[in-house]
């Protein structure tokens, strides 16, 4: 029994220490991908500073620096989050090598919808933000301009200003993007049921309706495009409740 015990001991030690060294072996990959990530996006940041301020340069307008290290520390800054960024996906598939292993066929898929899921939802909120929700942020802020015979207020932009902005609506656009995730755990734990928001997909299309007018500009074309898109969203993760319980 004592041989026993003692093997079993062995056992669980070496598998102990074989989980912490990949572990740390993959911290080690990560740590030097994102060395090499943020030599090569400093290697080419004007091309990523042009790219990051290109909705903006549309309205012919150009930015300044007022103290000396501010150009410096926005590029830098910049580099960090495009780094981080592209990181995300192998971070995610690092955690994914690192668990899937000791899970089951069942929970493999579940590990693998999830983290495709993320990945794709992430890419989502980059090309919405960058491509809609920055050119209509600015075009709608630029507005408050003034060019008058009795007063001129024009726009100077610090790109410090700039990139803090633009990195803020990056970074809660991710998270509010990642929504749909709370939604399936909800469906996991029996909080939410397909059955239920199928059958009452009529009065969840009025709340829609509802929202639409509560939150937007008096402007019935713009609500009837918001209510359109909360519907569509109601819509996608109804299907993803689908596609998830197909998958378990």
């Amino acid at each position: 029994m004592n041989k026993h015990f003692e093997k079993k001991n062995i056992r669980n030690k070496s598998s102990i220490y074989f989980h912490i060294k990949e572990f740390k072996l993959r911290i080690c990959y990560l740590a030097l991908s994102f060395l090499i990530t943020f030599f090569s996006c400093y290697y080419y940041s004007f091309e990523i500073l042009y790219l990051f301020v290109k909705p903006f340069l549309g309205y012919e307008k150009n930015f300044i620096f007022t103290e000396l290290t501010e150009a410096f520390y926005t590029t830098v800054t910049l580099n960090l989050i495009v780094s981080l960024y592209v990181l995300t996906p192998f971070l995610i598939y690092q955690f994914w090598c690192f668990f899937i292993p000791s899970s089951f066929l069942e929970e493999r898929k579940k590990y693998t919808f999830l983290c495709n899921t993320i990945i794709f939802l992430l890419i989502c909120s980059i090309f919405f933000v960058y491509s809609v929700v920055l050119p209509e942020l600015y075009k709608f802020l630029l507005h408050f301009e003034i060019s008058t015979n009795f007063m001129s207020i024009q726009l100077e932009a610090r790109i410090h200003s700039y990139v803090q902005l633009a990195c803020k609506i990056f970074f809660l656009s991710s998270l509010a993007f990642q929504l749909p995730l709370l939604f399936l755990t909800a469906f996991e734990h029996g909080f939410i049921n397909s059955s239920f928001l199928i059958q009452n997909r009529a009065q969840i299309m009025f709340i829609n309706l509802l929202l639409a007018a509560f939150i937007s500009p008096p402007d019935l074309i713009t609500q009837i495009l918001l209510a359109t898109c909360l519907q569509l969203i109601f819509e996608f993760l109804l299907l993803l409740t689908f596609i998830y319980k197909n998958i378990k």
